[in-house]
């Protein structure tokens, strides 16, 4: 019965070395998500002061702002992040460019 100990070693050294190596790329992954979420809130909070700014309406603007609300109101990966932050970043670009004549 003593054989048993060896496969059970094997199989412990074996899940050990998988969790040392899998926690810190698990973390830098959470952690580049989480900063991705943050800078498309920022975006957004950006393009929102150009919204209340802009002395006329612009529609193209207002669907950009939208789908980067929604994207954020859904959450989701960093790749959604970035497209959150692309289209609150594109809107902003066009409220300041009504903004300036």
């Amino acid at each position: 019965m003593t054989w048993l100990i060896w496969p059970a070693g094997v199989v412990a050294l074996f899940a050990a070395g998988y969790t040392a190596a899998r926690l810190p790329r698990l973390r830098a992954e959470r952690e580049h998500r989480r900063a991705a979420w943050s800078a498309a809130r920022a975006a957004i909070a950006v393009a929102r002061i150009s919204r209340d700014a802009a002395a006329t309406p612009q529609t193209q603007a207002d669907q950009l702002l939208g789908r980067a609300e929604a994207a954020t109101a859904t959450g989701g990966g960093a790749a959604t992040a970035r497209a959150a932050a692309d289209w609150a970043a594109r809107a902003d670009g066009l409220w300041r460019a009504a903004a300036d004549g």
